[in-house]
């Protein structure tokens, strides 16, 4: 029969467990990112990068459309249809 780890033993595995948590939610996010982007034609972004907030207004679709003016017509769009 395995033994039962102690509470100091269970607390000091808490770090490691609520990093992994973090790093698994931040790959969850980063992957969603580059799927949204893919969908709109744009590859070679990666959103886990800190300067990659500053390009966001330099990117444009294969149809040369730019994605936060794309965001903002499918918001009003959608606040439109909730009136």
């Amino acid at each position: 029969m395995p033994a039962v780890p102690g509470i100091g033993e269970v607390d000091a595995k808490r770090p490691t467990r609520e990093r992994e948590n973090l790093v698994a939610e931040r790959t969850r996010l980063v992957n969603r990112t580059k799927a949204a982007l893919a969908r709109l034609g744009i590859l070679d972004v990666n959103p886990a990068l800190r300067k990659t907030a500053g390009r966001l207004e330099a990117l444009r679709t294969p149809e040369g459309a730019g994605i936060l003016a794309m965001h903002w017509r499918r918001g009003a769009a959608h606040a439109a249809a909730a009136r």
